[in-house]
């Protein structure tokens, strides 16, 4: 799953992650970050270029519930697997 609304973009992942903030306890798998920055932009490019290489990501959360839903962690970095 991935949306997008008032700037932020939220997104689903599956299998496995580090401990979740404790937060982010209703979403687990859940993780959102502005797409209004650069920096953003070229998360949402890597979500949307993974999706349609059908390849892998891992992503490394904020560790703390930092973006507009109060129970969604943040993102610091994506990366596309090969």
């Amino acid at each position: 799953m991935l949306s997008a609304t008032a700037g932020f973009a939220m997104f689903e992942v599956d299998g496995q992650r580090s401990p979740r903030p404790s937060c982010g306890a209703a979403f687990p798998t859940r993780f959102a970050f502005n797409i209004t920055t650069p920096a953003g932009q070229a998360m949402l490019s890597t979500l949307l270029t993974a999706a349609t290489a059908h390849k892998s990501i891992v992503v490394w959360g904020s560790g703390a519930c930092d973006q507009p839903t109060p129970d969604t962690e943040g993102v610091l970095y994506i990366e596309m697997r090969p």
